[in-house]
């Protein structure tokens, strides 16, 4: 029987989101830079770091389900950016805010999943240099 306080429990239960809060911290600044360029109005930091923990969170457990089915790291690496692309499209689009040019009341609304694809694109190559150099580090550990 495992005590409630053990070590183990915390690094399987406590270290995953507190990293995940930490990576979608830091890296929401690159977020809200790309989606106030393309959505030319001011970005909450708040939607950032959201986003980009979804995004986070969505990648690392696709991935490691792909590499538990699979047992094949390759397939874990290429499945990393396709789904940080797909989510992050489905993602951007609801969560980013635009004007509505239809309503008179200046309510805002969701982007759409054009725009939303358009910023995880742009997400997505700035993620090419993190998971080609994990790749990189993952090929030399066999």
């Amino acid at each position: 029987m495992a005590d409630v306080f053990s070590l183990e429990l915390a690094i399987y239960f406590v270290l995953p989101p507190f990293l995940l809060f930490v990576a979608a911290f830091f890296s929401a600044d690159i977020f809200v830079l790309i989606a106030q360029t393309v959505v030319e109005r001011d970005i909450k930091r708040d939607t950032g770091v959201t986003a980009m923990a979804i995004l986070i969170g969505a990648t690392m457990s696709g991935s490691l389900s792909a590499y538990w089915v699979t047992q094949r790291l390759s397939v874990a690496i290429v499945s990393a950016p396709v789904i940080f692309f797909a989510v992050g499209g489905i993602a951007c689009g609801r969560l980013l805010q635009d004007h509505c040019y239809a309503c008179t009341k200046r309510r805002f609304g969701p982007i759409g999943f054009r725009r939303g694809f358009v910023v995880s694109a742009l997400l997505s190559a700035c993620t090419i240099v993190p998971i080609s150099f994990v790749a990189w580090f993952a090929t030399q550990l066999k």
